[in-house]
Parts: structure tokens; sequence; C-alpha cells
């Protein structure tokens, strides 16, 4: 997610265009694509490997709502597609196939999370909520940004279909976002802020009206350029066509109508924006965890708007803090990427699975209940006995690693 906003941001809508913000934005594509197809063959084989595991991904909160960053990296290649290969045909063919995959992969995230929230989970709490529920519904408004950005490379028939189902993703997707926004503003008032850990998290608000505003303006200018090539007109046989001028005039309105409605959202979003670096600068994160990366997404998407509007504007004050906001996601993806590379690849302590620590544990327990030719359950009393714990999985810290007192350490006899 954070590797695909920066290819928009320099490919794309950079206030101040250059052919080498362009080659970099590139290679940023390139990277997007290696890295999505890595972790999904990554998450293949963890499914094939630990299927029963895979499934209880369903059951617990936090695990279903990352869900959401699948679709959303598969729309960013998307639009790249677009982005560097709009002037050829076969290339806009394969990138409507994306769309039309993509909005079926965010309806099935979306509507099935949604689903597993209240039928698979237990109740949740107030103190719960927090901003990685809001990417089950980021992937519809970003299929709409994807759409908005494909409208104008397509033929005016194939068009029409694309800006239907976009605006229908996006206003399902902002009213459902403004649903959890609402919840979690009333949980950071009741509860206070999250913990220091996770307190990167307040950024992600800012992410689904940044991305709205884009996705909306966008949208405008695609319906515009439809109207004034005279295929939208709402005219009854016993009408006079529209004339030129007339449509000319409609699709000057539906513009600055975008315009106003991009304007609208960004202030929810600079309110969010505002109180989420409040937030941070209150609290900040002592260690790095793979959940910084949720600085760049929503920062980088705040850019793109006012990046967008600065161009369509065409005010240098916009344009200057655009450039500002751009140059500043680009260093947060810097130091997250660093960081990442150093705790992942170096240290190895910084991905963790949950769910399968807890599997391959209770694995572990069965096999030595076999051995010992006694029920796992008398097992269990005796590991609860010696170890003075009411359960045998370890606690993951934030940076990956895991606390002290593992299954191996703990089972009778040391068995691993």
């Amino acid at each position: 997610m954070g590797t695909g906003i920066i290819i928009q941001l320099l490919a794309s809508n950079f206030p101040y265009p250059a052919q080498w913000l362009r080659t970099i934005g590139y290679i940023f594509w390139i990277l997007d694509i290696c890295l999505f197809c890595f972790f999904t063959a990554m998450s293949a084989a963890r499914t094939v490997m630990f299927p029963k595991v895979a499934l209880a991904m369903l059951d617990d909160l936090q695990q279903t709502c990352y869900l959401g960053a699948v679709p959303i990296a598969w729309e960013t290649i998307g639009t790249g597609l677009v982005i560097f290969y709009s002037s050829h045909e076969p290339a806009v063919y394969v990138a409507q196939i994306f769309f039309w995959i993509a909005v079926v992969m965010t309806l099935l995230v979306t509507c099935g999370g949604v689903y597993a929230l209240y039928q698979r989970q237990g109740q949740h709490k107030l103190d719960e909520v927090n901003g990685a529920w809001l990417l089950l519904f980021i992937p519809m408004i970003v299929a709409a940004a994807f759409g908005s950005n494909l409208a104008n490379a397509v033929s005016l028939k194939n068009g029409s279909a694309v800006l239907v189902v976009s605006y229908l993703m996006l206003s399902l997707g902002i009213g459902c976002s403004f649903l959890v926004l609402g919840i979690y503003l009333w949980r950071l008032m009741a509860s206070r802020l999250p913990p220091q850990a996770t307190i990167v998290s307040t950024f992600v608000p800012v992410g689904p009206p940044s991305m709205a505003a884009y996705a909306f303006v966008n949208l405008s200018v695609a319906l515009a350029r439809n109207i004034t090539l005279g295929f939208f007109t709402f005219n009854q046989s016993w009408e006079p066509a529209a004339t030129e001028a007339t449509r000319a005039a409609v699709a000057e309105m539906i513009m600055w109508v975008g315009v106003l409605g991009a304007l609208f959202l960004l202030g929810f979003a600079t309110f969010f924006l505002i109180e989420a670096v409040a937030a941070v600068a209150t609290k900040v994160p002592k260690t790095f965890n793979i959940g910084l990366w949720s600085f760049v997404f929503p920062v980088g998407v705040y850019a793109n708007a006012f990046c967008r509007l600065s161009i369509l504007l065409r005010n240098e004050g916009m344009k200057g803090w655009a450039a500002t906001c751009v140059m500043f996601t680009v260093l947060l993806w810097l130091m997250c990427a660093l960081l990442t590379t150093y705790k992942a690849v170096l240290r190895g302590k910084l991905f963790f699975a949950p769910g399968l620590q807890g599997w391959v544990e209770e694995e572990e327990l069965k096999k030595v209940s076999e051995r010992k030719g006694q029920p796992k359950e008398d097992t269990l009393d005796a590991v609860q006995s010696k170890s003075g714990r009411g359960m045998t999985r370890r606690h993951p810290r934030n940076d990956g690693s895991y606390e002290p007192g593992a299954v191996n350490d703990r089972l009778p006899g040391g068995a691993a």
C-alpha cells in the first residue's frame, strides 16, 4: 500500500513534474509488483501448510481487518498500469481486467470481513476499536480511485460502466468509513489514546477522506470528459439534442462540484491528520514495529489529493504544500523500508504470526501427550502446574520477538 501510493505521487500527480520523477515512480511500480507477488506466494504457502490457521484468521479481529490490504495493493498495481501504459491498447485492456477483479476482491473482503466480525467473532468492546477497522472499507474507495484513472483511458462505452461502478464503490466506501470514524472518535473520547506501541494507527483515519477526495475530483473530471464528448446526455427523443455549449457548461459545473466536494473531504482528513500528529507527539514509539507503516499510506493519499487539486486550481500555495507532503511521504517510506530491512532481514525480529504460534504449540503438546500415553488434558494440567501459567501460548512483543517462556521451556522434560 505504501509503495503503491508513491507511484502516483511521483509519476502522475506531482505538481512539478519531471521525467526523472516518472522514472523513479516506474521503479517503485516494479518494486510494488515484486512485493505483492512475494507476499502473495508466502501467504499461499502458509495457507497450504497450515489451513486451520488460515481459516482461524477470520476469528481474529485484527487479522480480518488487515485482509483489506490485499485488494488495495492489487489496485495500486492496476493504477500504475494505467499511468505508464495508457497509450497502449493491450495494456488498457489488461487494466480493465485488473479493475473488475479488484471490484470482486473488494466486495468479498469488505462484505465477508464485516460478516465475520459479527458472526464468527465474539462481542467486541469499545476500546478495541482502532484505525485497522477502516481497512475493510478503504479498498472500496481505492477501487473508485482506480476506476477514475481508468475511465479517462478507455473508450466512452466502457468508461461509462467503469464510472457507474466507481461512483457506487465510492459512495459505499465513504458511507461505511464515516460510520466507523464516528465510533472511533467516540472510542478516543471514552477510552483515551491507543497504547504507545500502536499509536501510529491514529494516522489510518486520515486515509479514507483523503482517498475519497482524490477519487471524487478525478471521477468528476472523467464524467465531465464524457459529457463534453456528447456521450452522457439526458435528452428524450422529442427534445432537441444538447448543444456543444450546453454540454461544456454542464461539464464545467460537474468539475467544480468535484473540486468543492474534494475540499470538503480534505477538511475532515486535515482534522484527523492534526489529531494524529498530536497523538504521536504525545506518545512517541520507542521501538520500530511493522505497524509504523501506517504512517505512509494515509499521509501519501492526503498528499495525492492535494497534488490533484493544486494542479486543477493552478494555485502555487497549494502546489508548495502538496510537494512538501510528497517529500515527507517519501522520507517516511525510506525510513520504514530501511528499518524493516534491518529488523526483518538482518535481525529476524519483526514479523510474527499470532495464530500460527498457538497452533504449533498445540501440536507439540499433542505429541508429548501421545509419547507419555496420557490424555492431552492431563499433560496440559502438568504444564500449567509447572509453569504457573493458565495458557501454553507465547506472547509476541511489538518488535516481533516473544516473551520468555516458550513451550519447550515449559513442557515436561523440556520436550520440543
